[in-house]
């Protein structure tokens, strides 16, 4: 899954899933900066009091509702209620029905292949074919690699997702 980049900030691809980086660029990074450096120097590393608490939360609210228009955010809540919705604890107590789980299920095909379309409008094989020599032409090392990527404008990811649909 590619880097995606929305008005409100930068979010990165981490093991629970997609999420925000407070690096202090944006107004939802500079406020988390604040409050946790509010909390470190007045409230002994604790969450007392903090003026700066009451914005962070706002536009972390704000971040969490423009990650949810976003095709991945879709994906994301889609696979959560699906998983919900195989809970025994749902199936057991005839909440969820076998119609929910199958409709949940197409609900997170569609946005994947949404999703899909979308990648391969962009990488379409003569895009590949140019960013992969490029890519080669680098010689990205481990110390340059999240360099190299940034100064290409795509990663390294989206190059092997690429390799897989034209080269497989």
């Amino acid at each position: 899954m590619p880097l995606d980049k929305v008005a409100t900030g930068v979010y990165i691809i981490t093991m629970r899933g997609t999420h925000h980086t407070a690096t202090g660029t944006t107004e939802e990074g500079t406020m988390t900066t604040k409050t946790t450096a509010y909390d470190r120097i007045n409230n002994e590393g604790g969450e007392g009091y903090n003026p700066h608490r009451a914005a962070a939360e706002d536009a972390e609210a704000k971040w969490e509702q423009e990650w949810n228009k976003t095709p991945a955010g879709r994906l994301e809540s889609a696979n959560r209620k699906v998983r919900i919705l195989s809970g025994s604890v749902y199936a057991d107590n005839g909440i969820s029905t076998v119609d929910d789980l199958a409709t949940a299920r197409a609900e997170v095909v569609a946005i994947e292949a949404e999703i899909d379309a979308a990648f391969f409008a962009e990488w379409t094989e003569e895009v590949f074919t140019a960013r992969r020599a490029a890519w080669n032409a680098e010689k990205a090392t481990v110390k340059t690699f999240m360099a190299t990527q940034e100064k290409l404008g795509f990663t390294f990811d989206e190059l092997t997702r690429a390799k897989k649909h034209y080269i497989s």
